[in-house]
């Protein structure tokens, strides 16, 4: 009896472990950085949801698919850790071209599931190849001088068609995307290079004209400016000495009559004798006048 109750409990304490091993087989953790499916083995179906970051109780015979929730990188160089090597692609013009070029890509939470349904877990060396062809056709559609003189115009045409095509098919964004570097074929470079020092000496050479033009156009107004000041000076002094000898015939005018009002009382007392008058006027003007300053004829008396 005893024997019994012992094998009753071993039993019981087995079944218990079995039972605490199935409930901790039945969690699954993502990690910070990871996305998850729910997949179950048993019925071998994935849920139509994306799991983030966390602890889950998934139950017996489940499991995460994950994926990487942060910026993921593909990268096209000579590098050892590149997922391919440069780009190689034609010109408009028919000259082939090597791209460096490097981009980020970031799966969309929300489109994980559809991302799984399209390509599996092998996402990303699908996407190594859309990316090739999505820089490889976009390359085309521009000629060797302007991947020479305007890559810029470049890098943000490829990064929009990028943009475009993993948006819709990959259901991932691209936030960043790297033009490093344009090889072009050496003889075309070098022709290049001389053709942009010629317009740099033109432009030179223009800009120096300009300034010359300004120069003189400079030196043309100030005397023109000069010219007009002279003219305004001399108004001012043509004006100023009108109105002075105006002034002074005003003046003089009315001293006259002053004077002249002055001696007609005179005038009058003398019989209006003029001859009286005129010694009269130049007896005062003796008078008036400083004697150190005077100077007097006497008439000569003859013997």
């Amino acid at each position: 009896m005893v024997d019994g109750k012992v094998v009753c409990g071993g039993c019981c304490v087995c079944w218990f472990v079995v039972v605490i091993i199935l409930i901790l087989c039945s969690f699954s953790t993502l990690e910070y950085v990871e996305l998850g499916l729910n997949y179950s083995w048993v019925a071998q179906t994935v849920e139509d949801k994306t799991y983030p970051s966390g602890r889950y109780f998934l139950g017996l015979g489940h499991s995460f698919i994950k994926f990487p929730a942060t910026v993921q990188t593909i990268e096209f160089s000579d590098a050892n850790d590149a997922a391919g090597p440069m780009v190689r692609s034609r010109t408009s013009d028919g000259l082939e071209v090597q791209l460096e070029i490097s981009l980020q890509y970031q799966l969309l939470p929300t489109k994980v599931s559809d991302l799984y349904q399209k390509f599996g877990t092998d996402y990303h060396t699908i996407f190594v190849r859309m990316a090739t062809d999505d820089i490889t056709c976009k390359a085309t559609a521009f000629d060797a001088g302007t991947f020479f003189t305007n890559r810029t115009t470049i890098s943000v045409a490829m990064e929009q068609e990028l943009v475009s095509s993993f948006g819709t098919q990959a259901y991932s964004s691209v936030p960043f995307f790297q033009l490093r570097s344009v090889s072009l074929p050496h003889d075309f470079e070098q022709a290049i290079q001389t053709t942009e020092v010629k317009k740099q000496d033109i432009q030179t050479a223009q800009a120096e004209m300009q300034n010359k033009e300004v120069d003189m156009m400079t030196q043309v107004l100030q005397a023109q400016q000069q010219a007009l000041a002279i003219g305004f000076s001399a108004e001012a002094q043509a004006q100023t000495t009108i109105l002075n000898a105006e002034a002074y015939c005003t003046q003089f005018r009315l001293t006259q009559e002053l004077q002249a009002k002055s001696f007609a009382p005179i005038y009058e007392q003398l019989g209006r004798n003029a001859t009286l008058l005129a010694e009269y006027m130049q007896t005062r003007a003796l008078r008036d006048h400083p004697d150190h300053l005077s100077v007097v004829g006497m008439p000569a008396w003859s013997v």
